[in-house]
């Protein structure tokens, strides 16, 4: 993921906390281009800090050089990131986790 996109996702994170007054919770769901595709998928909560991408058919994290322009999408409670709205979203959240 560039330097770009990083800035960008902490400051969707930054934005999340201050709407919810609370972090997101684990998984997250996220689209992101990987090799000019555009996929979509989530990062579960791993030890060791590592964050995987899982949906796509190859190994993939957030720091993987072919990922760009990441979009967290919702958390796993189901609350949509903020600019984020439910038609972004290919997999759509969990209504009963709304709020």
């Amino acid at each position: 993921m560039a330097d770009e996109d990083l800035g960008k996702v902490m400051k969707q994170l930054e934005e999340f906390t201050k709407k919810h007054g609370e972090l997101p919770t684990m998984p997250l769901r996220v689209s992101f281009l990987a090799k000019g595709e555009k996929w979509e998928g989530h990062i579960p909560l791993l030890a060791f800090g590592r964050f995987p991408i899982f949906g796509y058919p190859e190994h993939a994290c957030v720091c993987s050089p072919f990922i760009s322009q990441v979009l967290l999408l919702y958390d796993g409670r189901g609350r949509l990131f903020p600019s984020v709205t439910e038609e972004m979203c290919e997999k759509k959240p969990p209504k009963e986790a709304q709020g």
